[in-house]
Order: structure tokens, then C-alpha cells, then sequence
């Protein structure tokens, strides 16, 4: 159900978690959630690499679209969640 001041927005909305989390973070969490172990992990930085240009975090500005929306976008351990429910269940 809308709002009742709801105004059709116009524009990009940013939808993604409502914390910003690096590439890494995001990686870790979803790999904990899943049981694997991360001793074997090695991690590095886009920013070491030249002449790539890239984002270190998957952070955007939801503010607009929890506005909008009237409540606030899950945090990380929510989306992890959810993307690793949505997963199993497609195993099925």
C-alpha cells in the first residue's frame, strides 16, 4: 500500500543494502553464512591494479528510496540472508 503523499518518483533510485559494506565484507558474510572457511581466503584491492577503475564498496544512497518507501532498506545481514535463502531454495 502507498502512502497517501506518495509522488511517482522520477529518476534513479538506489536499492541495496542500507549500510555500505566493501566488496570484501560482503564476500565474508555470504561466505560465513554458507559454512565455508575463510583460512584460504586471499584478498587484494581494485585500487592496487592499474588502470582499472572500479568501486571498493557496493555502497549507495538509499535514502531517496527509504524515503520514498517509509521505512528503512535491510542492513547486510539481512540481504546475505535473503540471497542465500533465495539460492537454496532454487536448488530444489
Amino acid at each position: 500500500m502507498l502512502r497517501p503523499d506518495y509522488k511517482r518518483p522520477a529518476g534513479v533510485l538506489n536499492l541495496a543494502s542500507s549500510q555500505v559494506a566493501s566488496k570484501k565484507e560482503f564476500i565474508e558474510a555470504f561466505a560465513l553464512r554458507g559454512g565455508f572457511d575463510l583460512k584460504a581466503m586471499l584478498s587484494g584491492s581494485v585500487s592496487k591494479i592499474s588502470g582499472v577503475k572500479r568501486a571498493e564498496s557496493l555502497g549507495l544512497n538509499v535514502s531517496r528510496a527509504e524515503n520514498l518507501l517509509g521505512y528503512a532498506l535491510p542492513d547486510l545481514k539481512a540481504v546475505v540472508e535473503a540471497l542465500y535463502v533465495r539460492l537454496r531454495e532454487g536448488e530444489k
